[in-house]
């Protein structure tokens, strides 16, 4: 059975670091990656349907999140990697423990930041909030130039 490895991705450029290092380890374990993207339940979607005419944020962010995964699978495919790409709503940090529990993953990687703002200085909130839960081992990729 291949090693399993959930990459998270939220389109910042450390979520792109990650991807490209998440596809090295892969390589090297001969390793299946599950890419997950999470659209945030934050109300900003609700709130803009209302300004509208009450139809296709949701729609509009979920499309986003199945095009960021559609170049991580052809990146994957370029490098000869499997690949499960996951497109999930709710808390981030919430869903991302909640697939690593199904999934049992050698590790979970992730950017050190991602696309709330300028967060913390050090690593982004959902990164804390995963390291301080998770049981399993946690890769944080910083923004690599």
């Amino acid at each position: 059975m291949k090693p399993e490895l959930l990459l998270c991705v939220d389109g910042s450029p450390a979520s792109t670091a990650a991807t490209h290092l998440a596809l090295r380890i892969a390589q090297a374990l001969q390793a299946r990656i599950h890419a997950l993207f999470v659209v945030a339940d934050s109300g900003l979607a609700a709130r803009v349907d209302e300004a509208h005419d009450g139809t296709g944020a949701d729609k509009r962010l979920i499309e986003a999140g199945e095009a960021l995964l559609a170049r991580v699978g052809a990146l994957a495919a370029d490098a000869g990697v499997d690949l499960e790409t996951i497109v999930d709503a709710g808390e981030p940090f919430e869903r991302i423990l909640e697939h690593a529990r199904r999934l049992e993953p050698e590790f979970i990687i992730m950017g050190r930041t991602g696309r709330r703002g300028p967060g913390r200085a050090l690593v982004g909130s959902e990164v804390e909030h995963v390291l301080e839960f998770t049981e399993y081992p946690l890769i944080v990729v910083p923004l690599i130039d």
